[in-house]
C-alpha cells in the first residue's frame, strides 16, 4: 500500500520547537500540538498516549540553526533519520518487541517477525525495532510496501538474527524504504559455507536485499555482521540473479536513488555489493571483511565495497552508473582490495582509507571517474598481485592524493597498476614500499594504454637493506607517461622502460640511488622518449626533433649498449662509453674508436652536443654512418675544428679544419650539419668550416645513421646531443 507523510518536509525547526515545548505538557495538549502533523485522528490518539515515555527523546532532538541547514542541504544525512524516527515514534510506531514472544522457536520468530512488518504497511506505520532482540531461521523476510520504516533508536536497543547460514534477514521490495539504526547478525562470524551453495550464497546471505523495485530507498546507520553482504541489491532479485538469460538493460532495468549512509561491518564477504543500478550515493561504510569457508564458497575475493554490472563472462550487458563513494575505511583484512568496482560509468570517490589491507581500490571498466584522497596504510598486497592499486581498461578519469604505503618488511609487490587505460591521469601519488621482495617489479607499474599521464609521483624504497627493483616500471603494452618523479632509496634502476611509445620526463637529482642504471630501456624497444629536465631543449615542444640522449640508459649491461634516449636503438656503436644521470657521455677507456649512432630517418640532419675534448684525438659528432667503422664526423681536434671521414678500423682522413683558440679542456657547443653532400661544423654559434662530398663519398656516406663519435683516451665527454631535421 502506499503510506502517506507523517512530517511536513518544510518548516522542520518549527516542528521540532513545538514538539520540545509540548514534551512536558499533558497528553491532550500534545494531542493538540502534533494534531497538524498526523494523518488521522487515531495517529493523533496514539501520539498522546506516548508523549510522555518520549518527552527525553523529544528534548534530544537539535533545533540550532547549523541542524537546520544541514537538514537544508542534505535531506539525505543520517541526521534527519535520526530526528525524523523520534518524531515518528511519538506520531506512533508498530513495534517488533511486541510480535516476539519469549520461549518461542525460531521458525516461529520470523512468522512473527514478517506479520509485524504486514502489519505496519497495513497501519501506514513505521515498524520500531526498540526491545527486540531474537532470532528467526529461514528465508529472510519482506516488505512490499512503498514508504515503509524499520527504524530503532540505536544499534542497543535490539538484536536481530538469522541462525541459518546462507540466508539474509530483510528483502525490501517497495520505494523510498528507510532502514535506520538496525543491528541485523548472521550468526556466522568464520562465513562458514558448508552445505550452501555458491548460488545460494549470492542469492540470500545478506542483511538487507534491496530489490529491482525499491527505488528511492534509504539505508542508515545500520550494523552488519556474519553474512555474505550485507546491503545488496540492483537490476536482479535474489531469485533470478544466478538463472538470468536474455539480460537487456530492458528486461532488467535498474535499481535508482539508492544511498547507504552509515554502515558498520565484520565478518562480511562485502559490506555494499549491488548488482547494477544507477544512482547510489555510499557514505561512512567502515570494518572488515574476509573468504567465506567450506563447501560452494569458491574463493571468490571479498571486499569492504564491490560495486558491478553485469557480465556474460565477455561483455558488460548491465552497468553501474553514477556512484558516489565518500569517507569509506577498511581494516584488517589482509585478502584482497578493499574497494572494487567493475563494469561502472560515472564514479566520484573521496575520503577512501585502508589499514593492515591487501591493497585499496581496484578498477576494472570503469569510466568518467574522479578519485581523491585516498589512503592505504601497512599495505600487505602480495608479491605477484596487480598492486595495492589496480585501474584495467578504464577510460577518462583522474586520481588525486593517493598515498600508500607498505607494511614494514611485508612481501608486497608493486604498489600503483595501471593497464590498459585510456585518458587516466593520476596526480601526486605518494608510494612507499618496504618490500623484501626484489623481483621484476615496479612500485609505480604502467601496462600501455592511451593518454595515461602520471605526474610528480613521489616513490620511496625504505627498505634497511634490500633493493626494490624499480621505482617506475613501463612493461608488455605500448604507451604511458610518467612526468617527474621523485626517487627515494635504493632501486635497481630509477625506471625500467620496456615497452614501446612510453614517455619518461625526470628531474636527475630526484632519482635517488639506484645500483645498475638510472633508467634501463630494454633493447626490444625502439620508439619509447625519455627526456630529461636537464637538459636544453624540450623534446615534446620541439617539431624538429628527431631524437636526443639523456646519458641516462647508457649501460652495455642490463640495457642496450647504444639505446637513445628518445627510443632509438643504437645500430652504428662501438667501444666503451660509459655515463651519469646528468646528461654526460664520456669514453670509458682508450679505444681508436667509439661511436654510438642509430637511425634516425633522415639523411640531413643538423645534430648539437656540448663536448669537452680532454686528451682525446678527436671527439665530436658522427655523421651518414654506413657502420661502426665508416662515417662522416664533425669533431674537435687538438685546436682545432675538423670534418673528417673515417673508412674501415684504423683510416681516418681530414676532410677540413680551421684552427680555434677555445681551450681543449673547456666544454663547448659543437654543431655538425649535413644537408645533401655538404658538411658544415660550428663551434658555439659560430661557423667554422664545411666541406662538400666528393669522389665517391657522395654515394658512399648516404645513411640515415648518426650519433656521436670519438677516438682516443678516457677523459672525452659528451653532453645533451640532440638530433633535427636539417
Amino acid at each position: 500500500m502506499s503510506r502517506n507523510i507523517m512530517i511536513r518536509p518544510i518548516d522542520l525547526k518549527a516542528q521540532i520547537q513545538a514538539a520540545k515545548a509540548a514534551a512536558g505538557n499533558a497528553a491532550a495538549d500534545v494531542a493538540a500540538l502534533l494534531s497538524g502533523y498526523v494523518t488521522s485522528a487515531t495517529a493523533a490518539k496514539d501520539a498522546a498516549e506516548a508523549a510522555a515515555a518520549q518527552a527525553q527523546d523529544i528534548s534530544n532532538i537539535s533545533t540550532t540553526d547549523d541542524a537546520m541547514t544541514a537538514v537544508a542541504s542534505d535531506p539525505d544525512s543520517a541526521f534527519v533519520a535520526r530526528q525524523s524516527a523520534s518524531i515518528q515514534e511519538v506520531i506512533g510506531s508498530v513495534y517488533l518487541r511486541d510480535y516476539i514472544q519469549a520461549g518461542a522457536t525460531t521458525a516461529a520468530n520470523r512468522t512473527a517477525y514478517q506479520q509485524a512488518i504486514d502489519d505496519a504497511a497495513a497501519a501506514g506505520k513505521p515498524l520500531c525495532y526498540d526491545g527486540a532482540t531474537f532470532t528467526f531461521s529461514g528465508a529472510a523476510v519482506r516488505d512490499d510496501a512503498d514508504d515503509a520504516c524499520h527504524w530503532a533508536t540505536s544499534w542497543g536497543t535490539h538484536l536481530v538474527t538469522n541462525e541459518t547460514a546462507g540466508q539474509g534477514i530483510l528483502r525490501v521490495a517497495g520505494e523510498r524504504t528507510i532502514m535506520s539504526n538496525l543491528n541485523l547478525d548472521g550468526d556466522n562470524p568464520d562465513l562458514d559455507m558448508t552445505g550452501v551453495t555458491a548460488a545460494a550464497q549470492s542469492r540470500h546471505s545478506h542483511g538487507v536485499w534491496l530489490e529491482p523495485t525499491a527505488h528511492g530507498s534509504r539505508v542508515f546507520n545500520l550494523k552488519v555482521s556474519g553474512f555474505m553482504r550485507a546491503v545488496t541489491g540492483g537490476s536482479f532479485t535474489p531469485d533470478n540473479i544466478d538463472s538470468a538469460t536474455g539480460v537487456t538493460p530492458e528486461t532488467f532495468p535498474p535499481l535508482t536513488d539508492i544511498v547507504v549512509d552509515g554502515l558498520e561491518v565484520k565478518d562480511v564477504w562485502a559490506a555494499v555489493n549491488p548488482n547494477s543500478l544507477t544512482g547510489m550515493t555510499i557514505r561512512n561504510v567502515r570494518g572488515s571483511f574476509k573468504r567465506a569457508q567450506g563447501d560452494g564458497a569458491g574463493g571468490a575475493d571479498p571486499h569492504l565495497l564491490y560495486i558491478a554490472g553485469y557480465s556474460d563472462g565477455e561483455n558488460d550487458i548491465l552497468f553501474c552508473r553514477d556512484i558516489t563513494v565518500e569517507n569509506c575505511f577498511a581494516f584488517d583484512s589482509v585478502t584482497t582490495a578493499a574497494f572494487k568496482f567493475r563494469a561502472v560509468i560515472g564514479l566520484t570517490m573521496n575520503g577512501m582509507s585502508t589499514t593492515r589491507s591487501c591493497g585499496i581500490f581496484d578498477l576494472i571498466r570503469v569510466s568518467n571517474f574522479a578519485i581523491t584522497g585516498a589512503v592505504c596504510a601497512e599495505d600487505v598486497m602480495d608479491a605477484g598481485a596487480p598492486g595495492a592499486t589496480r585501474m584495467l581498461n578504464c577510460v577518462n578519469g583522474t586520481v588525486d592524493g593517493l598515498v600508500i604505503s607498505g607494511a614494514d618488511g611485508a612481501a608486497t609487490g608493486g604498489l600503483v597498476y595501471i593497464d590498459q587505460c585510456t585518458g587516466v591521469t593520476m596526480n601526486r601519488p605518494r608510494l612507499r614500499s618496504a618490500s623484501t621482495v626484489t623481483d621484476s617489479a615496479g612500485v609505480l607499474t604502467v601496462r600501455g594504454g592511451d593518454d595515461v599521464l602520471v605526474v610528480e609521483p613521489y616513490i620511496e624504497n625504505y627498505h634497511a637493506t634490500l633493493s626494490f627493483y624499480a621505482g617506475v616500471l613501463f612493461t608488455t603494452d605500448p604507451g604511458g607517461a610518467v612526468v617527474d618523479p621523485t626517487i627515494v632509496g635504493a632501486f635497481s634502476f630509477g625506471a625500467r622502460v620496456a615497452a614501446d611509445d612510453a614517455t619518461l620526463v625526470y628531474n636527475p637529482a630526484k632519482m635517488g640511488s639506484w645500483a645498475t642504471q638510472i633508467i634501463r630501456i630494454d633493447s626490444s624497444v625502439t620508439s619509447a622518449k625519455i627526456i630529461s629536465t636537464a637538459q636544453p631543449t624540450d623534446p615534446l615542444s620541439d617539431p624538429d626533433l628527431l631524437g636526443w640522449h639523456t646519458g641516462a640508459s647508457m649501460a652495455s649491461s642490463g640495457g642496450a649498449f647504444g639505446k637513445w634516449s628518445s627510443g632509438q636503438s643504437g645500430t652504428a656503436s662501438i667501444g666503451d662509453i660509459a655515463f651519469d644521470q646528468y646528461g654526460t657521455l664520456w669514453s670509458n677507456a682508450p679505444s681508436s674508436n667509439h661511436v654510438i649512432a642509430a637511425d634516425f630517418g633522415e639523411a640531413d640532419v643538423d645534430i648539437t652536443c656540448m663536448v669537452k675534448l680532454g686528451g682525446q684525438i678527436r671527439a665530436g659528432i658522427c655523421l651518414r654512418a654506413v657502420d661502426a667503422n665508416n662515417y662522416v664526423t664533425v669533431s674537435r681536434a687538438a685546436g682545432k675544428v675538423r670534418i673528417s671521414k673515417r673508412v674501415g678500423t684504423t683510416t681516418v682522413t681530414v676532410l677540413a679544419e680551421v684552427a680555434t683558440s677555445y681551450p681543449d679542456s673547456l666544454e663547448a657547443e659543437l654543431r655538425g650539419v649535413v644537408v645533401g653532400n655538404t658538411v658544415y661544423a660550428f663551434l658555439n654559434g659560430q661557423f667554422m668550416v664545411s666541406y662538400t662530398l666528393t669522389g665517391g663519398e657522395e654515394t658512399t656516406f648516404v645513411s640515415s645513421v648518426h650519433g656521436i663519435a670519438g677516438q682516443g683516451d678516457a677523459t672525452a665527454r659528451w653532453r645533451w646531443p640532440a638530433v633535427r631535421s636539417a
